[in-house]
């Protein structure tokens, strides 16, 4: 499966529903099918790149399990630079949508039960 879809124009919620939530869902609905020797392609952008630096908003985030909670989380940090950016960082929702994908990504690969280093 290969997960690819994103927008960088809209309204700033919807854009991160459609580029991290969409991708969530999809994923998550997917994998109890998934054959064994499937794969899942994640595909984020260079605009994700610093998503260390703002983990705990996407852990917070990306740790919310129903959609209308995801929704209401990304509503109340309309105005939050590290979230949806507010008017001063038109682009902050497409680069914290990215973020999300990476730490998603990361998260998934490594899997609850392989061992830690």
């Amino acid at each position: 499966m290969f997960a690819i879809a994103g927008i960088a124009t809209g309204d700033p919620v919807d854009i991160v529903m459609v580029n991290f939530v969409g991708h969530k869902y999809l994923i998550e609905n997917f994998i109890p099918r998934m054959p064994n020797g499937g794969a899942i392609v994640i595909v984020a952008s260079t605009s994700g790149i610093n998503w260390m630096t703002n983990l705990q908003n996407i852990l917070e985030f990306i740790n919310l399990s129903e959609f209308d909670e995801m929704r209401t989380w990304l509503e109340a940090r309309r105005s939050d630079p590290n979230v949806l950016g507010g008017e001063e960082y038109p682009l902050m929702p497409y680069i914290f949508s990215k973020q999300c994908l990476i730490a998603y990504a990361k998260l998934k690969a490594w899997g609850p039960s392989r061992e830690r280093d």
